[in-house]
């Protein structure tokens, strides 16, 4: 019973995310460190399926909402760990193109459903019996308050190992972002 109060208690939590969206407050932060919180954070949970977490960065810093940001990446990363074939990899990574500040969100699972790709980013869509369907929902609005955008850049499942990758992708000036 205390672990279906959990489950409602963490449902209403993401439902509130969805509807109590704020304004970003951007401060520039180090952003290996918050790949790495990140991938901290999931740790536990991935040790237990078996699954390695590396973070890297090619950018040293941005001007960011770190709470948003972190929100967004644990929900990417929680996803992955979850869909991380055992003995399989996530990797987060960081780098500047074109003016967008890339993180990308990579794991070693079997993909993305061809049934979920067109739906996966709208509210209560999910792809297993015990998900809510709103982390994707969650990270994708929170991107967006941030005038970014979150995107399936490899669907995955057509190799072995070959899984999922997913970017969030902010527009940033070189005044904002710093290499390393």
């Amino acid at each position: 019973m205390l672990g279906q109060v959990d489950r409602l208690d963490g449902l209403v939590a993401e439902l509130l995310a969805m509807t109590q969206r704020r304004d970003p407050q951007p401060r520039r932060i180090d952003l290996a460190k918050l790949l790495e919180a990140c991938s901290d954070r999931h740790r536990a949970q991935a040790v237990a399926r078996q699954v390695r977490i590396v973070a890297a960065s090619d950018v040293s810093s941005a001007v960011i909402d770190p709470d948003m940001i972190a929100r967004i990446l644990d929900n990417l990363v929680l996803n992955a760990v979850r869909h991380a074939s055992e003995g399989g990899l996530v990797a987060l990574s960081a780098r500047m193109e074109h003016g967008l500040l890339i993180i990308t969100v990579e794991d070693t699972g079997a993909g993305v459903s061809p049934d979920l790709r067109d739906r996966m980013f709208e509210p209560f869509v999910t792809g297993r019996p015990d998900g809510t369907g709103l982390g994707l929902a969650i990270a994708h609005e929170l991107a967006a308050a941030h005038g970014g955008r979150v995107l399936l850049r490899r669907p995955g499942g057509e190799k072995e190992g070959e899984g999922a990758i997913f970017t969030l992708e902010l527009p940033m000036t070189e005044s904002e972002c710093r290499g390393s």
